[in-house]
């Protein structure tokens, strides 16, 4: 048929005018909008990584041979250039559309747009909760996931209704299936894995706001003192909570929870007879090995007795950002460190002014005498 790119089959549908045998390579099953999204939800997006190879090879086989599904992989891990790959994938899914003959839809500019706009919904949304709560940090996570996959909802619809459009065409295996591709058990082994870390990570998160949640919440400005009785401390700021003893560390002799379970603060006291602080604030410095540091001694108010305060900071796994105020005291007989450490830059002064809170009562010396 001459002046058409397409011809009736005898089924009543169209298929290319030029079929060649790249038409009997098998094509992937379509699949429901509803069952994508499930996918990407639980999986925490890493179903996009296999579904955009998948789609990649596809469209390699039988539309583009240019196409090349690690570079499609690849750029959803590039800022900025995770757009141009979604736009290339709507772009094939249209060139396909426009080869069956079935309506396009959504246009590629018109997906990435959306895209867009949600990307900038759930970056609000995670403004809004920023520094609160783990079950606030929690919402936003489930917000960030119910959104992303709406772009490839569009584009899944879109190429459902061209494979509907192919005559007698073969189909890979399924999920289910036998002779189901290796990497398709491989796609659902990183999706059961995925949630698994993940539950576990929401689990021990659900376990410390328990804990905390059930502590003793404190008034600001208010003193407070350890089991030991060497000290006081005053948490400078409001929403600190008192925990029982071993829910930060079993060593301490106080423990207390910020506004959120990022932010916390220890006491460490021990009998130690002629202390050198040197020695000291060497060993904390090699734990947390900070790529920034900055100390300053002085006399600790109403008490002749030599303090360390220092500031420690550091980028550790996952990109987090932390930073530590140590207030340190050596007396002849004792020593009372004073921990403070949070990931939330906005409560650094806070941290800074608890740390340099720190008093002795004089009991110290008296217990560590008589020992």
């Amino acid at each position: 048929m001459q002046g058409t790119d397409h011809e009736l089959s005898a089924e009543g549908g169209t298929r290319p005018a030029d079929s060649s045998a790249e038409d009997n390579a098998p094509w992937v099953r379509p699949l429901a909008p509803w069952k994508l999204y499930l996918l990407i939800f639980f999986s925490s997006g890493i179903y996009l990584l296999f579904w955009t190879a998948r789609l990649a090879l596809e469209m390699r086989r039988h539309l583009d041979p240019k196409v090349k599904p690690l570079l499609h992989v690849l750029g959803l891990f590039l800022p900025f250039v995770g757009l141009f790959v979604l736009y290339r994938q709507a772009s094939l899914i249209r060139q396909l559309s426009l080869k069956t003959g079935s309506r396009t839809g959504a246009s590629p500019t018109l997906i990435v747009v959306i895209a867009v706009a949600l990307s900038l919904v759930a970056f609000a949304a995670g403004r809004v909760v920023q520094g609160g709560t783990g079950i606030a940090d929690l919402a936003d996570v489930v917000v960030g996931l119910a959104l992303l996959p709406v772009p490839w909802l569009v584009m899944q619809g879109q190429l459902n209704r061209s494979k509907r459009s192919l005559i007698a065409p073969v189909w890979l295996p399924g999920l289910f299936s036998r002779q189901r591709p290796k990497y398709v058990v491989a796609g659902a082994g990183a999706a059961v894995f995925a949630w698994v870390a993940f539950g576990l990570l929401l689990a021990v998160g659900a376990y410390f706001e328990l804990v905390r949640a059930r502590g003793e919440h404190l008034e600001a400005g208010a003193p407070i003192s350890g089991t030991s009785g060497w000290y006081t401390v005053t948490p400078a700021g409001e929403g600190w909570v008192r925990v029982s003893g071993g829910v930060i560390d079993a060593d301490g002799d106080l423990e207390v929870y910020g506004p959120t379970t990022d932010t916390w603060a220890i006491v460490y006291v021990d009998c130690v007879a002629n202390a050198r602080m040197d020695a000291m604030v060497e060993f904390r410095r090699n734990q947390i090995e900070p790529d920034s540091f900055s100390e300053e001694r002085r006399m600790l108010p109403d008490a002749f007795v030599p303090v360390s305060y220092a500031r420690y900071a550091a980028s550790l796994a996952l990109g987090e950002r932390r930073i530590w105020w140590i207030a340190l005291v050596a007396t002849d007989k004792a020593v009372v460190e004073l921990v403070t450490t949070t990931s939330v830059g906005a409560e650094e002064p806070d941290l800074e002014r608890t740390a340099k809170s720190l008093r002795l009562t004089g009991k110290a010396d008296e217990q560590c005498g008589s020992s």
